[in-house]
């Protein structure tokens, strides 16, 4: 069988009895692995297009059934059995979603308080669009300028979600919209088991309603702490995401000025602790130096930066 893998750009041939990791590895590729029994999950990749059997001796801890249904494979336990195109999903630590170039309308927009709209696109072509939750896409649409957004949407919902200030200017539905992506490396690492935080200002909860969403979806059971301002916009997603979720407390603070405040109200020993910020420059200065303070690892702290900040 031919297996062509992204993002190496390479195709190469898996003879009858090999797995996607071993032809890879005796092709010369750099493909990401550590025990070749599914035990870790360090060949975890997704399977754009074809299909293989993995059988059933690989651990599900590191693959799980929701994993599956978005496509997600143990390159090391996955046999194919027809051609496929498989994209890996992390080189040297680095999540690396094969780039996608999708064609879109707007299925609706809803707006909410200071200008800011929630669009929810379909994708009628190019996909599937497969990321790690907190990553962005570039959205364009004729006569506007290209802009960048947050997915606010989990990875395998089939509508893609992005919330977009007053600068974006009217998306009506019905518009065609093209979609490219994913980018960004500050997005949700499933493996950590430490507490979590995130603060956010603005449309910046729209990336972190992804991360949290997916966070808990996963199962993930640690300690977290969503502290966002300016969330008037969309209070209802705060209420469901905190529904049932007794390891998530949502902190609310009126100014995005006081956001770095509460860090010192919430937050005794960071050590240990991973931080997703998406808030303008000053703000995650300030939020920064807090939680660092805190005795949190500087690169723990994953940013992301507001549209025109």
């Amino acid at each position: 069988m031919r297996v062509r893998i992204e993002p190496f750009d390479v195709e190469i041939e898996v003879p009858a009895g090999a797995t996607v990791l071993e032809a890879a590895l005796d092709a010369g590729i750099d493909y990401p692995f550590a025990c070749q029994q599914g035990q870790c999950g360090s060949c975890k990749s997704i399977l754009i297009r074809g299909c293989v059997d993995m059988g059933t001796t690989y651990n599900p801890l590191v693959l799980s059934d929701a994993e599956r249904r978005r496509g997600a494979i143990l390159a090391c336990q996955s046999h194919p059995l027809e051609d496929c195109v498989v994209a890996v999903v992390e080189i040297g630590g680095v999540v690396a979603h094969p780039q996608r170039h999708l064609r879109c309308t707007v299925e609706s927009t809803e707006a909410r308080a200071d200008g800011i709209a929630i669009v929810r696109l379909a994708v009628h072509s190019g996909g599937p669009m497969t990321f790690a939750a907190g990553q962005s896409a570039e959205l364009s649409a004729p006569g506007r300028a290209p802009l960048t957004a947050w997915m606010a949407n989990l990875p395998d919902d089939d509508t893609l979600e992005f919330h977009l200030g007053p600068q974006a200017g009217q998306w009506c539905a019905g518009m065609d919209v093209a979609v490219t992506g994913p980018a960004g490396d500050a997005y949700l690492h499933e493996e950590h088991l430490g507490p979590m935080i995130g603060v956010a200002e603005g449309v910046g909860l729209s990336g972190l309603l992804g991360i949290f969403g997916q966070a808990l979806a996963c199962g993930m059971r640690q300690p977290m702490w969503l502290i966002v301002a300016a969330t008037a916009y969309c209070p209802e997603r705060l209420q469901a995401l905190a529904a049932g979720a007794a390891n998530l407390r949502i902190v609310a603070v009126p100014e995005p000025a006081h956001l770095a405040e509460q860090i010192a109200a919430t937050v005794g020993d960071a050590r240990g602790t991973r931080a997703y910020i998406a808030a303008s420059t000053a703000t995650r200065a300030a939020v920064r130096q807090s939680l660092i303070e805190r005795g949190m690892a500087s690169d723990c702290i994953l940013e992301h930066l507001l549209p025109g900040a």
